[in-house]
């Protein structure tokens, strides 16, 4: 399906001259790309993997629960 408009336009009138310009848009059409493969979806973690998350997780909150109270014991060190 094309689409086309046309417009005439006097730029300008010189007595019995002028100057005329036709401008033609078309729309043209675009081709998807056609899909040759479909993506499967991620597969769901199998036990192991969410029993190594879980203790990865756990093991950064160690940390961080760490890291905290080590600041919190320097800011009562320093009073």
């Amino acid at each position: 399906m094309s689409e086309t408009s046309e417009s005439e336009v006097n730029i300008k009138e010189l007595g019995e001259m002028y100057a005329e310009i036709t401008i033609q848009f078309e729309a043209i059409p675009v081709k998807e790309p056609e899909v040759k493969e479909i993506i499967p979806d991620v597969p769901s973690p199998t036990h192991s993997e969410r029993r190594k998350a879980y203790h990865y997780q756990k093991l950064l909150r160690e940390y961080e629960v760490a890291v905290l109270e080590g600041i919190n014991a320097k800011k009562n060190n320093f009073k």
